[in-house]
């Protein structure tokens, strides 16, 4: 199988890449940024999309997290709720008792209902577009993942306690895209014309969307890459 990068376009064919240049080209700068990504031929994208289908693409998990865990257990299937009570167990010594009847009642009100379909699944993007910007900032930032922080972002006292633990890590797998369980459709063919069109026009909106699969990760199969402490948290 193909190993394809979607910003690089590293193991598409060329042949592809080239069908889709070839309508690109002569749209004006102006109509590019006016929405082109939703008037893309469908007879240009389905080959895209079925080739990644066929291969194995690039994934990012962004996380704040203690390396060695992830070199011993790999990336594992949780609920919310078993990461809480273990987040509980290693970690409720650091905050005061007040901290704890937040962290508790937040959780409580948050994680019900709807919280719940996202149990059992690890989350990846399909760029590294949003690296360092907002949209990994609390990811990389906070530990423990949305299922711990996420009710709890504007209770500064413990989010300066949770940016204290672990580190900022990405961590690289290829996973064949017909394995995904959550996928809102078929964005492949949409990310590569956007990589594509930021070759020419680098201020072009890089297209990404999250994934997330239902099995377990070995750590033979991840590539991780420790990350800076630059994170504005405000």
């Amino acid at each position: 199988m193909n190993k394809i990068d979607l910003m690089t376009l590293e193991g598409i064919p060329q042949t592809l890449i080239e069908n889709l240049g070839n309508f690109l080209v002569n749209i004006p700068k102006t109509k590019i940024f006016d929405g082109i990504l939703d008037e893309i031929p469908n007879n240009l994208l389905h080959p895209l999309n079925q080739f990644c289908l066929d291969n194995l693409v690039w994934c990012y998990h962004y996380t704040r997290a203690i390396k060695t865990e992830i070199e011993e257990n790999g990336l594992i299937l949780r609920t919310g709720k078993e990461i809480r009570e273990n987040f509980k167990l290693k970690y409720f010594d650091i905050f005061s008792v007040e901290e704890r009847n937040i962290i508790q009642s937040e959780w409580d009100e948050y994680f019900k209902g709807s919280q719940m379909l996202r149990n059992n699944q690890i989350w990846f993007n399909l760029t590294t577009s949003e690296l360092g910007k907002n949209g990994s900032k609390y990811l990389n930032g906070l530990y423990g993942g949305e299922q711990v922080y996420k009710p709890l972002i504007y209770q500064n006292n413990i989010i300066e306690k949770l940016s204290k633990i672990g580190a900022p890590i990405l961590v690289k797998t290829l996973i064949n895209p017909s394995r995904f369980r959550y996928v809102f459709f078929e964005p492949y063919g949409m990310i590569i014309a956007s990589s594509l069109i930021r070759r020419k026009y680098p201020e072009f909106l890089q297209f990404d969307t999250d994934v997330s699969i239902d099995f377990n990760m070995p750590y033979s199969e991840l590539h991780i890459e420790e990350l800076s402490e630059e994170y504005d948290l405000e």
